[in-house]
């Protein structure tokens, strides 16, 4: 068995554990699937095709050898930069020990502001696809599970039940029951208003269209541009409309849902959940360039030294092996910068009569 047959068992045995988890998690939440309504259960099978799906994604991604190298790294510097200097010592007032991770996850995965600095129209768009996807999960999900569902006691209020107890009472007709009946219409607006930024942009500025196939840039818009409106237009057919096509909107409401779910680990939207990683990676630079790599060429600093003691040592690992140099100079091409590398790159194929102007 070769080493990625190996990976790909066992990136698929973590994927049907997680569903596995899942279920179990589900059965006690709902109270033996007591709590489970069966006009959802289009929905529960959608998400355990979307959870097995992204769960393999993922763990493909994480037992690379670079990628635990990395993590590994992230973690560990992120201890060692919050370790006191000394018994009994304290961090300097303002600084957090989690400082460089707390403006990683406050800066680029809350704010976004990476996309900010490139446009802010596409910043509000992301925004607004982002989140409004994130808060329709965090809605939709524990009702499809079974974990939260609504009791009615009279004729006029529900009880909030959650895991089969009674957490909070409201009033139907009041501003709160509105306010709860309508999140899903709130976050479906949220994205129709990033979805058309994002149409707009695709018409007006050709020059920033992404280089991709349809399938793989559009459908995803698609999908869940037919999600919100089939949504809203649950909304309207029942307030306006008299119910009068509520159970066929239903159907395509939820086939739609189903669709997305199932499409969704393959796609370009699977970043939101590679997104948080981008923490860890701000992280590791940030505490990197405290000890910098200094090229024994030139003697400039070029990258963190953890970086190219990492990548030496995944190569290692990989068994790939790095051309060596003279040894006065560096052990490898993995110790010179950039420039250096070109230089004796070339040295290598050509001989030692390259001058260093080719940098």
């Amino acid at each position: 068995m070769t080493n990625h047959d190996f990976s790909v068992r066992r990136a698929a045995a973590w994927a049907g554990g997680s569903v596995a988890a899942l279920m179990a998690a589900i059965y006690l939440g709902s109270r033996g699937f007591k709590d489970l309504d069966p006009s959802n259960l289009g929905y529960l099978a959608g998400t355990l095709v979307f959870v097995w799906g992204s769960t393999y994604r993922l763990a493909v991604f994480l037992i690379k050898p670079a990628t635990r190298m990395f993590l590994r790294g992230a973690l560990t510097r992120k201890r060692s930069a919050g370790a006191t200097p000394g018994a009994g010592s304290k961090a300097p007032r303002g600084r957090s020990r989690w400082g460089p991770g707390a403006r990683a996850v406050g800066a680029n995965l809350l704010g976004q502001a990476f996309i900010w600095r490139r446009q802010p129209s596409r910043w509000l768009g992301h925004m607004a696809i982002s989140w409004g996807c994130l808060l329709s999960g965090l809605v939709t999900f524990p009702l499809v599970f079974g974990w939260v569902h609504f009791r009615l006691v009279d004729g006029s209020s529900y009880d909030i039940m959650v895991f089969g107890q009674a957490t909070h009472r409201f009033v139907i007709r009041s501003l709160e029951g509105w306010m709860l009946f309508h999140a899903l219409d709130f976050t479906a607006a949220m994205l129709v208003l990033g979805l058309g930024l994002y149409y707009w942009r695709r018409l007006t500025q050709p020059q920033n269209q992404p280089e991709q196939r349809s399938e793989w840039d559009l459908l995803p818009l698609h999908l869940l541009l037919g999600v919100a409106v089939s949504g809203l237009m649950l909304t309207v057919d029942s307030a306006w409309l008299d119910g009068a096509g509520y159970s066929y909107i239903t159907v395509l409401h939820q086939a739609l849902v189903v669709v997305t779910l199932a499409y969704l680990p393959w796609s370009k939207l699977f970043h939101l959940l590679f997104r948080p990683l981008a923490a860890a990676v701000q992280t590791y630079h940030e505490q990197g360039r405290l000890s910098p790599q200094i090229c024994p060429g030139c003697g400039r600093a070029y990258a963190p030294a953890a970086q190219i003691g990492d990548l030496t040592r995944v190569l290692g690992d990989l068994d790939v092996r790095q051309p060596y140099l003279d040894r006065s100079q560096a052990a490898s091409l993995l110790d010179l910068c950039p420039d250096c590398k070109r230089v004796q790159q070339a040295r290598l194929f050509v001989g030692s009569a390259v001058s260093q102007e080719v940098r």
